[in-house]
């Protein structure tokens, strides 16, 4: 489901995109689709809080927040909620890297000093 909905944003995107300065009127009831399954999926999922925002030009455009920031104080999701990513970073690093890899720019074998010279001041070479 969650697939279904990363397609759904696609034709949003191509929307928004097509106006810089403001958005299409197609753009609201693309959303309301798009927003209606989120809520549907972290709903039937049992997710606590989450949130969905399309974000174009350097604004949000368009949120979708569902159930509780903090379950215990019962406080919704809003935009003002901080998500704690935790090591969820590392996936999506790994992710970038290996693509990176499949396109022949960088390989497994590389330092990460080559790319990222700052860290030669804490390298430990053993």
């Amino acid at each position: 489901m969650i697939t279904r909905i990363a397609l759904a944003l696609l034709p949003l995107s191509v929307l928004v995109s097509s106006s810089a300065a403001q958005v299409p009127p197609a753009f609201d009831a693309a959303w309301t689709s798009v927003a209606s399954a989120f809520r549907e999926q972290v709903t039937g999922e049992g997710v606590v809080g989450a949130s969905l925002a399309f974000v174009h030009g350097g604004r949000i455009v368009a949120m979708e927040p569902v159930g509780d920031a903090d379950r215990a104080t019962a406080r919704p999701v809003d935009e003002h909620t901080v998500y704690q990513w935790g090591s969820i970073t590392k996936t999506f690093t790994a992710i970038a890297l290996m693509q990176l890899r499949d396109r022949g720019l960088v390989s497994l074998d590389d330092a990460i000093t080559d790319y990222v010279p700052e860290l030669l001041a804490v390298h430990n070479p053993f």
